[in-house]
């Protein structure tokens, strides 16, 4: 998730907070950089493991498909998208919801 947790109301909540796998983790350990200036987000996913580091800090990991990602996405929003984390590839995109938001250096690699 990528927002200002101070001026959007889903920064109350840590599930839909800045840094967060939306919904479904909550982050840890994140230090987010102040307004105007740019934080640096990785998601490295290898095989089913997933993990999102925020300015050097890791702050979510996740398994596809284990146990605890299936029984979250059962009590979230996701439940009904039958398809939801299913596909090994496909098209990535970057959301808003009509606020301002930048990007900058986005690359995608393929680990070996």
């Amino acid at each position: 998730q990528v927002l200002d947790d101070e001026k959007h109301p889903d920064g109350e909540n840590a599930l839909t907070s800045a840094a967060s796998l939306y919904a479904l983790y909550s982050p840890e350990n994140k230090t987010l950089k102040p307004v105007g200036e740019f934080n640096e987000g990785r998601i490295i996913l290898n095989g089913a493991h997933v993990e999102h580091w925020l300015n050097g800090q890791k702050v979510v990991e996740a398994e596809l498909g284990s146990e605890d990602w299936n029984t979250r996405i059962a009590n979230s929003k996701f439940k009904d998208w039958e398809r939801f984390s299913k596909m090994p590839s496909g098209h990535i995109a970057l959301q808003d919801h009509g606020d301002e938001v930048w990007y900058r250096n986005i690359r995608i690699k393929q680990l070996p």
